[in-house]
């Protein structure tokens, strides 16, 4: 069984109705400006969400087990997502997109790792960089965009 993956970590997906998927603004890192003086304690952020556009592909038709998960700069693992998948071998492979929710005051790298069954196949970085803002330039809320 030869399963091939490759992937993209992109600020949205959109998925049109002919199944089409078209990956928005690619991004291998997350910049989330903060207040010089913002801290978890006094300062509340919405969590950085990105997408992982995930592309499947196989020498013959196969259906398998593919497994999403996060590991934060910390070494913790998120929960992983799992769903079966099914390629019809050559170009009839099957594309995912996988929402990642991450914690904004978590800065450093990340990882995105893709299993086929228990394999690991894929892992993706992602860097989540803090700008801290001078007292005279606080954005009236914390901002993130990709860089």
């Amino acid at each position: 069984m030869a399963i091939y993956v490759s992937g993209w970590v992109c600020q949205d997906v959109l998925r049109e109705s002919s199944g089409i998927y078209s990956a928005i603004r690619l991004a291998d890192q997350i910049s989330i400006r903060l207040p010089r003086d913002a801290t978890p304690e006094n300062t509340s952020i919405p969590p950085a969400v990105t997408h992982a556009l995930i592309s499947y592909r196989s020498e013959e038709p196969e259906e398998f087990t593919s497994t999403v998960q996060l590991m934060a700069p910390s070494g913790k693992r998120g929960l992983p997502r799992t769903e079966t998948i099914k390629t019809g071998g050559g170009s009839q492979g099957h594309l995912s997109d996988a929402t990642l929710v991450l914690d904004p005051w978590q800065d450093g790298l990340w990882w995105f790792d893709i299993f086929v069954n228990t394999e690991i196949k894929l892992r993706i970085p992602v860097r989540v960089i803090h700008t801290r803002l001078d007292s005279g330039l606080h954005p009236e809320k914390p901002s993130q965009t990709p860089a």
